[in-house]
C-alpha cells in the first residue's frame, strides 16, 4: 500500500501520542510506502516552527525520522496529477 500523509497527519504523528503516531510506527516498520512531497514537507516546517514554537533543531530531527522512513515524491517533476483524491481541495492541489 502507499501513503501520502497531509501536513496536520504528519505533525499529529510527532506532536501527539495517538493514531497518527500510530501509523507513523506502522510506517517505520515498512508495513507500508510512506511518500512524501516538498509542499507537504514545507507547511510542516512552516507549522511545527510557527505554530508549534518548534527549533531548527527538533525540527532537523523530525525530518531526520521523515526521510528515513518515507520515499520523496515530487508531482511536479514525476508529472503526477493528482484529482479528488483527499478531503481537502488544497491537499489535492499541493501534491
Amino acid at each position: 500500500m502507499r501513503v501520502l500523509f497531509d501536513t496536520n497527519v504528519l505533525l499529529s504523528s510527532f506532536l501527539t501520542e495517538g493514531l497518527c503516531s500510530k501509523i507513523f510506527a506502522r510506517a517505520k516498520k515498512k508495513e507500508f510506502e510512506l511518500y512524501i512531497c516538498p509542499f507537504v514537507l514545507n507547511e510542516f516546517k512552516e507549522k511545527l516552527l510557527k505554530k508549534f514554537s518548534a527549533t531548527i533543531d527538533e525540527f532537523a530531527e523530525t525530518l531526520a525520522l521523515i526521510e528515513e522512513v518515507s520515499i520523496p515524491i515530487n508531482p511536479v517533476t514525476n508529472r503526477i496529477v493528482v484529482k479528488d483524491v483527499c478531503r481537502g481541495r488544497d491537499d489535492d492541489e499541493g501534491v
